[in-house]
């Protein structure tokens, strides 16, 4: 049987990847050799932001609480509402900011105690020296989480190359797809269809990338996908759950 060329959205990655974490069981999506797994750049982009505990709009994508259902082993990193309090004492522009500022910030700290008093004593006033010296457990925190962070990354990146998920890039995409095709499919999804528009990047990516498939855990989407006019659908929409099922049923 020829293998069935599947796309995998934002709630199908965080899902499969969030049981296989917390050891609830692995998905049959990433575990068949029937399909040839593919997603989007865009996607990886989004998983990343819902490590952090930036969720999108809906619900029944997963992104929302993601960090909280899976974020709960010892090692793990403290994401965005929880750091709040843990890391910043209450303030959510400073755990905002420390987001953006950190990767930057722990080359520029010294790297011990010792030798960062000795910064402080040279360029801040005696009063404040207890303040600063008060800050340095504080800023050590913080780059432990970013480095659990990165941690993270590299973890998430790791488990799609072992379950053999192309990562299709706005390069590759866009390069190749033909241009009177892709303004054609462009044009016709956002006229003419109720497909939501943080999905959009996405349901193209899926079409002009000539998929059999497109798997979601997103029921919204997949209703709001029965909109897309019948010359430009050019693949099935399908939930994570009835993915088996359609499976099977090509063979």
């Amino acid at each position: 049987m020829k293998q069935v060329k599947t796309f995998l959205d934002t709630s199908v990655l965080l899902s499969v990847f969030g049981k296989v974490r917390n050891g609830s069981g692995r998905s049959y999506i990433i575990d068949t050799d029937q399909v040839e797994r593919v997603t989007f750049e865009k996607c990886i982009f989004e998983c990343f932001l819902a490590f952090r505990g930036v969720g999108g709009k809906k619900p029944d994508e997963g992104r929302q609480d993601w960090a909280k259902r899976f974020l709960r082993c010892k090692d793990d990193p403290i994401p965005l509402g929880d750091a709040t309090g843990k890391l910043h004492a209450g303030s959510l522009i400073a755990a905002h900011y420390w987001v953006g500022q950190v990767d930057e910030a722990q080359w520029s700290v010294p790297e011990t105690f010792d030798a960062y008093m000795g910064c402080v004593k040279k360029y801040v006033s005696k009063e404040d020296w207890p303040e600063a010296a008060s800050d340095w457990e504080k800023f050590q925190r913080v780059f432990a989480n970013h480095r659990r962070y990165q941690a993270l990354f590299s973890e998430f990146r790791y488990f799609l190359s072992e379950c053999g998920v192309f990562v299709l890039s706005y390069e590759i995409l866009y390069e190749k797809s033909r241009q009177p095709w892709r303004l054609q499919t462009m044009e016709g999804v956002s006229q003419r269809s109720t497909v939501p528009s943080e999905d959009f990047e996405i349901v193209i990516a899926a079409l002009l990338s000539e998929v059999d498939v497109f798997v979601s855990a997103d029921r919204r989407l997949l209703t709001a996908a029965a909109s897309i006019e019948t010359n430009l659908k050019s693949c099935d929409f399908v939930h994570l759950e009835d993915i088996k099922s359609y499976i099977e049923a090509q063979e």
